[in-house]
């Protein structure tokens, strides 16, 4: 009898193990809920956020010095932190049947990744500084994955033995820039643009 108990006391350690294996950790503490219990909403980590930052940046400085003109050029920060964006509207993620999918049972879910796919853009307006600024952003639902991984978006009860979709809208931190150029070898500092450079930041989930 106590052989059995122990065994019995295992299996359920083992369970659970297998449970926070296929749900990565960092994505529990990232994910939560809203007001509405039908909407999740998963917050990138500081390291993640900031990596696609750079690229925006990156592609920022990539547009305005793509001509063989000599000048340098400067960007300069308006304001101390960027700006949080409005949510875009939901958009179905990538790789979905296209009549759902139909989960038999419950703890079920879909996993998603984020991708640069986009099924088209819009625009949002944004005040920095004072000043309003309209910037043209990536619709980016991301995409579901067949297997584990990425991050995880339980169905609920009512949801079991119906053919769903995960949907997906996002939000922005939006950074504005002055640009400014100058010769490369002399002159002095002209006004050229300005500039929002936008980075995806949070992701909000509706199973529907």
């Amino acid at each position: 009898m106590r052989d059995e108990k122990v065994m019995k006391s295992i299996k359920i350690i083992i369970a659970l193990l297998m449970i926070f294996v296929c749900i990565p950790v960092s994505n529990i503490s990232a994910l939560e809920s809203t007001d509405n219990s039908n909407i999740i909403i998963y917050t990138p980590t500081e390291e993640e956020f900031r990596a696609a930052e750079e690229i925006e940046i990156a592609k920022m400085k990539a547009y305005f010095e793509r001509t063989k003109e000599s000048y340098a050029y400067d960007y300069r920060k308006v304001g101390d932190d960027p700006q949080t964006s409005s949510f875009s509207p939901y958009k179905n993620a990538y790789d979905q049947p296209a009549g759902g999918t139909i989960f038999n049972s419950e703890n079920s879910g879909f996993y998603w990744s984020d991708s640069s796919r986009s099924p088209g853009t819009w625009s949002l307006g944004i005040s920095i500084a004072g000043k309003y600024l309209s910037v043209d952003v990536a619709y980016s639902p991301g995409v579901v994955s067949g297997s584990s991984g990425g991050v995880f978006v339980g169905i609920s009860s009512t949801q079991v033995g119906k053919a769903i979709k995960l949907k997906v809208a996002r939000n922005y931190k939006v950074q504005k820039y002055d640009v400014y150029r100058k010769p490369q070898y002399g002159g002095s500092w002209t006004y050229l643009s300005s500039y929002g450079a936008p980075t995806k930041y949070q992701s909000r989930f509706i199973i529907e």
